[in-house]
């Protein structure tokens, strides 16, 4: 009988990096320059461009995709599709943004 085979998910990253030749690095830097943000802001996590990535302090722990692709959201705030740059995700930055009509909840 034939043992049925398991790929790790650490096998696959290494096969699409060393046989494929992907750049890892390069999709770990856009990933970190998209959540920075959230995690100076200590947030939970972010949803940009139709992706959600869940932060565990300063790291990402899973990413899933999610309805709304035009969408940003830091802790389930919403920015009219525009990626609220750092001063923009406190709560009272927040609030202004939805006086001013830039951002709603």
């Amino acid at each position: 009988m034939k043992k049925l085979v398991r790929v790790s998910d650490h096998a696959i990253v290494r096969w699409l990096e060393r046989v494929r030749g992907v750049d890892i690095e390069a999709f770990r830097a856009e990933i970190v320059a998209t959540v920075q943000p959230a995690v100076d802001a200590g947030a939970k996590q972010i949803s940009v461009g139709g992706v959600t990535y869940i932060l565990d302090g300063a790291v990402v722990t899973t990413v899933s995709p999610n309805a709304s692709p035009t969408s940003t959201r830091i802790n389930g705030i919403r920015a009219n599709g525009v990626t609220p740059k750092r001063g923009d995700v406190g709560r009272a930055d927040f609030h202004r943004a939805i006086r001013r009509g830039r951002a709603h909840a």
